[in-house]
C-alpha cells in the first residue's frame, strides 16, 4: 500500500503528507473526517476538521463503537451529497476497511474514544496493541468488498438508512 502512494503521490522514492495531500490524487473530496479541497486547489486540508469528527462519531449507537454498518453508512452520506469516481470512492472505502482492521475490537466496532485519540488527536490510543494476524493487502481488499456490498445494499433500499442522516456536510466548498 505505501508502494502506491510513493508512485503515486511520491517524488522520487519519498512520500511526504503534501504529495499524499495531492487533490484527486489518493487524497480525494468526501472525507470522513477533513474538509473538501477548496475548489482549483491542487491541495487538500490536512487537518481534521473538529466539526466533521464530532459528526461522524455521533453515528454511533449509545454505548456501542462504530462498525462496519456506521462506515458505510457514513460513507453513503458524505458520497450522497459529493459523489466519487469509482477509484477514489475505492481508496475513502479502503481507508474506512484499513481503520477498521486496525483498531476494530472483538465485537467489531471501535470505541468512540479510540477513533476521538486516533483521528481526532492524531495518536495511538491508550493500551493500543497491533492486531494479531498480519493485515495483508488481501486482507485490506477483502474487507474494502465487503464495505462496497454494504454501502449497494443501503443505497438499494427504498427509504435508505442514510438519506435523513445530517451529518458530515462540509460547507467548506
Amino acid at each position: 500500500m505505501s508502494f502506491v502512494g510513493i508512485v503515486v503521490c511520491g517524488h522520487g522514492f519519498s512520500l511526504d503528507l503534501d504529495g499524499l495531500a495531492t487533490h484527486n490524487k489518493l487524497e480525494h473530496d468526501g472525507s470522513l473526517v477533513h474538509l473538501d479541497a477548496p475548489e482549483g486547489s491542487s491541495q487538500a486540508p490536512t487537518t481534521v476538521d473538529p466539526d466533521l469528527l464530532r459528526s461522524f462519531l455521533s453515528t454511533a449507537a449509545p454505548d456501542h463503537g462504530l462498525s462496519e454498518d456506521d462506515f458505510a453508512r457514513a460513507r453513503c452520506a458524505r458520497e450522497e451529497r459529493k459523489p466519487l469516481g469509482a477509484l477514489l470512492a475505492d481508496f475513502a472505502r479502503g481507508e474506512a476497511a484499513l481503520t477498521l482492521l486496525l483498531m476494530a475490537n472483538e465485537n467489531g466496532e471501535i470505541p468512540v474514544e479510540t477513533l476521538e485519540r486516533w483521528w481526532g488527536q492524531e495518536r495511538l490510543p491508550d493500551g493500543w496493541q497491533r492486531p494479531h494476524s498480519p493485515i495483508t493487502f488481501a486482507k485490506v481488499r477483502r474487507q474494502t468488498h465487503s464495505m462496497k456490498q454494504r454501502m449497494v445494499a443501503l443505497k438499494d433500499q427504498s427509504q435508505p438508512p442514510f438519506a435523513d442522516v445530517d451529518i458530515l456536510v462540509d460547507t467548506s466548498t
